[in-house]
């Protein structure tokens, strides 16, 4: 499995594509993940099946919210990336939760992608504090405790685009919050 992160950026289609791939640990030795992890190099062509996810940025110039959990972050950050692209001028807020400081994963992008747009926040959050300090990257250091989705969503405007993707808990807590 693999998510599809970023594509060209250029008319005509012509650049590379770029996928995050989780990992397997649980079949390590010679699992498709861990080959590309541990073998594939930058520029080897490799033949994947089209990502099958129906996760698409509607048009429009209204705020937006997204909220990702674990490996859900990779669509969220996909769609981060295309708002700052285009120079949303709408509000665009990102929640990011992980279990730990080491699986915020995407600093650099988020902080890239955060530089770009006009008027947009990222606000992190770690569920089972490690110990150590804050995550060393750009970005604010992280929350402890998971988020308030139902105070995150009552503080969003009626016409607020909302996108979630991470564990099944935690999005039937964000449709619950935002119902």
């Amino acid at each position: 499995c693999y998510s599809l992160i970023d594509g060209p950026r250029q008319a005509g289609g012509g650049g590379s594509f770029v996928i995050a791939v989780r990992r397997d640990g649980a079949s390590a030795d010679r699992s498709v993940s861990s080959w590309l992890v541990d073998e594939a190099c930058v520029g080897d062509p490799i033949v994947l099946y089209p990502p099958t996810g129906q996760f698409v940025l509607h048009e429009g110039d209204g705020p937006v919210l997204l909220i990702g959990g674990g490996i859900g972050m990779t669509p969220i950050l996909s769609l981060f990336k295309a708002l700052a692209d285009r120079d949303h001028a709408a509000q665009v807020e990102l929640v990011q939760v992980a279990r730990g400081p080491d699986e915020l994963i995407f600093s650099d992008e988020l902080t890239a992608a955060l530089a770009r747009l006009s008027c947009g926040g990222v606000l992190r959050h770690v569920t089972r504090h490690h110990g150590g300090g804050a995550v060393a990257d750009d970005l604010d250091a992280p929350l402890t405790g998971r988020p308030a989705l139902r105070a995150v969503m009552a503080d969003i405007a009626p016409e607020t685009q909302v996108y979630f993707c991470g564990p099944a808990g935690m999005i039937a807590e964000a449709e619950a919050a935002h119902r």
